[in-house]
């Protein structure tokens, strides 16, 4: 039988006429991701190791992995822990990644943390303009799948010597990528601040999509969608939070210039912008079913989507839970005739990045960690992210009514470093910028101290 199966597998090697595909390591093997990239060829796999790395790499027209030890072990920390830092660059070649060389569906970006990139001044495929674009990820003429990443702190802003910029955390052009289950936060961008998608396909599910800004230009905090191309492009199953759209139009999506656009199942909420704050649609085709949007949208549906307190997981009594498509295409994953986790509820899908058959538990890191106060004191919610932190995080918490309130941070030592927050704040959900960037890298302590008690949160500031 062993024999059999030998034959078989031997056959199938000759008939194919290739060898076997490779896993190179980084950096046991080669020194940096780039140098795998450039001894890999088609259907290899770039394996890399957690470290932060220095790097802009640049596919180069191969249909490789490049990918976290997150692809073997499904491990949520080698994701936050495996970072390329493309801040280093000191060119207009400043994107930490470029998939621009005609890559296909088994071109893969997986499980790593994507940060400090700053965007490629290029040419437009469809004109003679140049544009600062693509400040995490730069997608031209390709249809690469990015896949379980952390994309966040990346920028698409600085137009000297371009016409315009944008595209802060993701921009796709003129191909047809997945980008799936990814947390694409804190990128800026002066238009798709957090994914910018101009004539092009694309597959954009399950993702968070949270506190991108800028719009300045075009719109689009959370997402710009902009001309049409031969493939759709659908939007599916995303939560798409508390994004900014500058003065243009588009807070959560901008959907422009006569594109087209399946937008479903998906949670937008809490997004900001001069007109159109959740959803802003200029001469495009928005064709909007069960969402859960703030503010209304004809045929879906206006209410608190009642988030948990970390990573916009759902409660149980959420409306969102169940609330999805009722096509069983769109189902929740299984779990013996109920949901299974992230899901809530039964099979039926729940809107937002945690519903839909493709539902699985994003970033260990993104929204929180585990709250760290005494037994028995009062919780206020208190959340840090990203972790780690490059330039600022977000703080938040929650206040059961209006008192005194101190936000303070303390270096490992115990030395207070930095006073956040000092005064009076009322009742509700609260939401602060905390700026790192002159802070040594290492750990913190962020503390919260109001109406007499106390929460505490460790976070992390990475250089």
């Amino acid at each position: 039988m062993t024999r059999n199966v030998f034959a078989v597998l031997l056959l199938g090697l000759i008939a194919v006429g290739s060898t076997p595909a490779l896993v190179l390591n980084v950096p046991s093997s080669y020194s940096t991701i780039q140098a795998g990239i450039d001894a890999a060829t088609g259907g290899d796999t770039v394996l890399v190791a957690p470290q932060t790395y220095y790097e802009n790499i640049n596919f180069r027209g191969k249909n490789i992995v490049v990918a976290s030890n997150y692809l073997l072990s499904g491990d949520l920390g080698a994701i936050d822990s495996t970072i390329i830092n493309g801040g280093n660059s000191f060119n207009d070649t400043g994107s930490c990644v470029l998939i621009v060389s005609g890559e296909d569906s088994t071109a893969k970006l997986e499980g790593l943390t994507i940060t400090r990139g700053t965007g490629t001044l290029w040419t437009d495929e469809h004109g003679s303009a140049l544009n600062r674009e693509g400040g995490g990820v730069l997608i031209a003429l390709s249809s690469p799948v990015i896949r379980h990443n952390i994309i966040v702190d990346n920028s698409a802003t600085n137009r000297s010597g371009a016409t315009s910029a944008g595209g802060g955390g993701i921009r796709a052009g003129d191909g047809n990528p997945l980008i799936e289950g990814n947390v694409i936060m804190l990128n800026n961008g002066r238009y798709g601040a957090g994914i910018a998608l101009n004539h092009t396909g694309a597959r954009i599910r399950n993702n968070i999509i949270f506190d991108n800004r800028g719009g300045q230009d075009d719109g689009g905090g959370g997402i710009l969608a902009h001309l049409g191309f031969s493939a759709p492009k659908v939007i599916e199953n995303n939560t798409i939070v508390g994004n900014s759209a500058g003065a243009s139009g588009g807070g959560g999506m901008r959907v422009a210039d006569a594109d087209s656009v399946v937008f479903r199942n998906n949670i937008v909420w809490d997004n900001v912008a001069a007109t159109g704050a959740q959803l802003d649609d200029q001469g495009g085709t928005a064709r909007v079913t069960f969402c859960d949007i703030k503010g209304g949208w004809p045929g879906n549906i206006a209410a608190d989507p009642e988030f948990a307190r970390d990573n916009f997981y759902l409660t149980p009594g959420s409306p969102c839970v169940d609330a999805g498509n009722p096509d069983p295409a769109y189902n929740d994953p299984d779990s013996s005739g109920v949901a299974r986790w992230p899901a809530l509820g039964g099979r039926r899908n729940d809107m937002g990045a945690y519903g839909g058959p493709r539902a699985s538990v994003l970033a260990r890191t993104f929204y929180g960690i585990s709250e760290q106060a005494p037994a028995g004191t009062p919780r206020f919610g208190l959340t840090v992210q990203p972790q780690p932190c490059r330039t600022e995080a977000c703080v938040r918490f929650e206040l059961r009514r209006p008192g005194r309130v101190s936000l303070s941070l303390y270096d490992a030592t115990g030395r207070q470093v930095k006073q956040v927050l000092v005064g009076s704040a009322s009742a509700g959900a609260q939401a602060l910028r905390l700026g790192v960037a002159g802070l040594p890298a290492g750990g913190y302590v962020c503390r919260l101290a109001a109406g007499g008690c106390v929460e505490t949160v460790p976070m992390v500031v990475a250089r």
